[in-house]
């Protein structure tokens, strides 16, 4: 493996070294703004119990808890150094018990069926391994009628090439993901473009099981 591709792998699975570090710190920064937009998309519901998969360096779990006070929170990641990034950035939020952090595989959720009324994946199906039967894990967690919520910077071939180049990953555009919302079982599937040339999309679905 190339030097840069040695460094880029760590968007996929950062690795407790200076690089993966860095990359942890470069996400929370360059992410944010993206993330930010997506949450502002969904309905104005009060979630109580929100999960985020894919936590990488935890500023999503932050702003999460700056939109929902009241919402407990847990958060998981692969990558044990996402896990611990971020539970050193929200460390007040897991002394205070309000925040979970744990090492997990979104392919088997560490969580009971009907758990959360709201699940978020930022920048993240791209590492997924079985887009529709990770989204069908995410659908067991969520209560009836929770949002599944996924938000992704890239969402065409051509803007993703540069980085398909350097990192093993898998970009799906907004119809892609959309429809492997809906054969995961989830309805009233929605799609959000970010207005300008940079594209930015959300997507997201209801749990309709009683």
């Amino acid at each position: 493996m190339s030097l840069v591709k040695d460094v880029f792998s760590n968007t996929r699975k950062p690795t407790d070294t200076k690089a993966g570090w860095k990359m942890l710190r470069s996400m929370n920064r360059g992410h944010r703004s993206g993330n930010n937009w997506s949450l502002d998309q969904l309905p104005p519901h009060k979630f109580q119990s929100i999960l985020d998969v894919g936590c990488g360096g935890g500023q999503i779990l932050s702003d999460l808890h700056y939109r929902y006070p009241s919402a407990q929170l847990a958060g998981i990641d692969y990558s044990p150094t996402s896990v611990a990034g971020t539970t050193a950035l929200n460390h007040e939020l897991v002394d205070d018990g309000i925040l979970m952090v744990e090492e997990a595989d979104v392919a088997a959720l560490p969580f009971p069926d009907s758990t959360f009324d709201l699940v978020t994946a930022c920048e993240t199906i791209y590492f997924w391994p079985d887009l529709v039967d990770n989204m069908r894990e995410v659908r067991r967690t969520l209560k009836r009628n929770g949002v599944f919520m996924v938000s992704c910077e890239l969402d065409t071939k051509w803007m993703a090439f540069p980085w398909t180049k350097l990192i093993d990953m898998n970009v799906y555009n907004r119809d892609e993901i959309a429809h492997a919302m809906e054969a995961a079982g989830f309805t009233g599937v929605q799609v959000v473009r970010r207005p300008g040339l940079k594209g930015w999309i959300c997507v997201m679905g209801t749990n309709p099981r009683r």
